[in-house]
């Protein structure tokens, strides 16, 4: 199974591009993505588990 990410709404597999975002690498909590020239990691800040009452 190919992994993805979604980025401003557009689902993208490794190596595809929206918007001058390229995705480069998709990792477990982070992503790997170039935008006008710069290379940055991207992290997953996860929220909290709140069980309903």
């Amino acid at each position: 199974m190919a992994k993805r990410a979604t980025l401003n709404g557009k689902t993208l597999k490794q190596g595809e591009s929206f918007n001058d975002i390229t995705l480069l690498k998709v990792n477990q909590n982070s992503v790997l993505v170039k935008h006008q020239g710069l290379v940055k990691s991207l992290y997953l800040i996860p929220i909290p588990y709140k069980p309903s009452h």
